[in-house]
């Protein structure tokens, strides 16, 4: 091994895909760049604050980590013995709050346009901010490198670091990797094609102008739920016996539905990846999560307590097996696009030591995004956040205002039947039924065939619509149906008396690249 180089390790299946999409995806800002954002007060002394940035990739290893793929069966993660983290300061003081503000925006969305190369460490850098108010320490660093779950580690860390507190020995990240060496590859794909068996067509929510090559700008929408509405999801959460992420899960299942048209449904998850019966997990720093399938089949009359149980237990059947390779699972289903929307639930534990002390950094804002389509972000806490990211093309406010709808719905039916749960906010409801109608000529009478099928839909929703050798549609499910095609083609940029195209994305390969970028 060379002088300089202390490790050469493999890398984990969250950080295959990752390096993956980054250099195939060389166009416009990297989105799994990640920018966190530190408060320090005022009094801050730089140098000490760098000496403990210093410390802390010196403490954990695998941040000094750079990826390597060229001419390689299989890539791998080269740690160096020492590196130096690219440091550089921002003097805003004596500026109004106003302007800072405005400065501290500019500098940072140009520090994240600038793309990390993985072969060259470090794949961090830092930004210090000094303002009148208080100074800001802002990392910005490749996804590879590790996971919102291992944020509060680095804040608890950062923190001692800077004040000089002493620190046990950190659990490597090395024994995280030497885990996953261990785990039955062959079980878990087994366990996954059974999952995934007679899987439907892929139920896709994007469109050719929201392919995730486009390089587009995001569309960005949040919603704040009220702490009763919260609190009301969490009582249905107890009631039914499952987790408030499976909750989660079934409303935005529920959106996918009703918005493709689909009653058997998959989109990804992000799993926190942290094995239990690993010693010392819980203060490693790395990438540990996951993106997996999560599949939701909508049963007829099933009622929503019912879907819950049955989610939370089709998931725990695949729990041991969330080690997995995405590149395997898909394989494994027969399907190259499993999906092209993706939810996080992101319950990240609490910085264990307290408030931090005078002078010491404190974690306040983590932006990051994904390479899919769609992405919803759910923060969980006193009341929830709906943070919703969507590529060109696509309406980041309609999905979160549909999963704040299916989440109300959700919270208050546990006897009802899930599958005709009505997630269009009624405003949605009302545009999608303007131009289903179309334009109205002069002398038209009041009513119209959409009309009136919904004037019956309303009165009859349980009373047979349609009947043929592969069964019966409800007036109800057969609304759900029209109304999921109607949302699906304005999505997809067509409008009344417009030609007709398909609206699934390109396929696209799954070798690797052969350079890196």
């Amino acid at each position: 091994m060379n002088a300089q180089v202390q490790d050469v390790l493999p890398l984990s299946p969250a950080q295959e895909g990752l390096l993956f999409h980054t250099l195939r995806d060389t166009a416009g800002p990297d989105p799994y760049l990640v920018q966190a954002r530190f408060r320090i007060g005022p009094g801050v002394d730089p140098g000490r604050v760098r000496a403990a940035l210093t410390a802390l990739l010196d403490r954990h290893p695998n941040l000094r980590a750079c990826f390597r793929h060229a001419n390689l069966k299989q890539p791998v993660q080269v740690v160096p013995r020492a590196v130096r983290v690219p440091w550089r300061e921002a003097d805003l003081t004596g500026l109004p709050a106003a302007e800072a503000d405005t400065r501290t925006d500019r500098l940072l969305r140009a520090d994240a346009a600038r793309r990390f190369d993985p072969a060259r460490p470090p794949l961090l850098r830092a930004t210090l901010v000094r303002r009148g108010d208080g100074s800001e320490l802002v990392l910005t660093f490749h996804h590879l490198l590790l996971d919102g779950w291992s944020m509060p580690v680095v804040e608890a860390d950062l923190a001692a670091l800077t004040a000089g507190r002493p620190l046990p020995p950190a659990a490597p990240y090395r024994d995280y990797l030497a885990w996953l060496s261990r785990q039955d590859a062959d079980k878990a794909r087994a366990a996954w094609a059974e999952a995934l068996a007679d899987l439907s067509p892929p139920a896709l929510l994007a469109g050719p102008a929201a392919a995730p090559e486009d390089g587009g700008a995001l569309d960005r929408a949040r919603v704040l739920l009220t702490a009763d509405a919260t609190a009301a999801l969490a009582r249905r959460a107890r009631e039914a016996g499952v987790t408030l992420n499976t909750v989660v899960q079934a409303a935005w299942a529920l959106v996918v539905a009703r918005t493709t048209g689909s009653r058997d449904v998959v989109f990804g998850a992000v799993v926190s990846g942290r094995p239990h019966d690993l010693p010392g997990v819980e203060s490693m720093v790395g990438l540990f999560v996951n993106t997996l399938p999560v599949r939701v089949r909508l049963r007829d009359g099933e009622s929503v307590d019912d879907l819950l149980v049955r989610l939370q237990d089709e998931q725990s059947r695949l729990a041991a097996h969330q080690h997995a390779r995405l590149a395997d699972v898909q394989r494994a289903s027969g399907t190259r696009e499993l999906f092209d929307s993706v939810l996080a639930f992101e319950n990240f534990p609490q910085r264990a030591e307290g408030d931090p002390g005078p002078g010491e950094p404190a974690l306040h804002e983590v932006a990051d995004a994904t390479h899919y389509p769609v992405t919803l972000a759910v923060g969980a806490g006193e009341r929830l956040l709906l943070s919703v990211g969507c590529r060109r093309g696509l309406s980041a406010a309609d999905f979160a205002a549909r999963t704040s709808r299916a989440l109300e719905l959700l919270a208050d039916g546990g006897d009802r039947a899930a599958d005709t749960l009505d997630v269009l906010p009624p405003a949605e409801h009302r545009r999608l039924t303007a131009l289903a109608a179309g334009p109205r000529r002069p002398g038209a009478g009041p009513a119209t065939i959409t009309g009136r099928f919904a004037e019956q839909a309303g009165r009859t929703p349980d009373a047979p619509a349609v009947e043929s050798a592969s069964g019966v549609l409800t007036y109800a499910a057969l609304d759900a149906a029209s109304d999921a095609l109607a949302s699906r083609l304005v999505h997809a940029g067509r409008r009344p008396a417009t030609p007709s195209r398909c609206c699934c994305p390109a396929r696209r390969t799954s070798s690797w690249p052969s350079s890196a970028s």
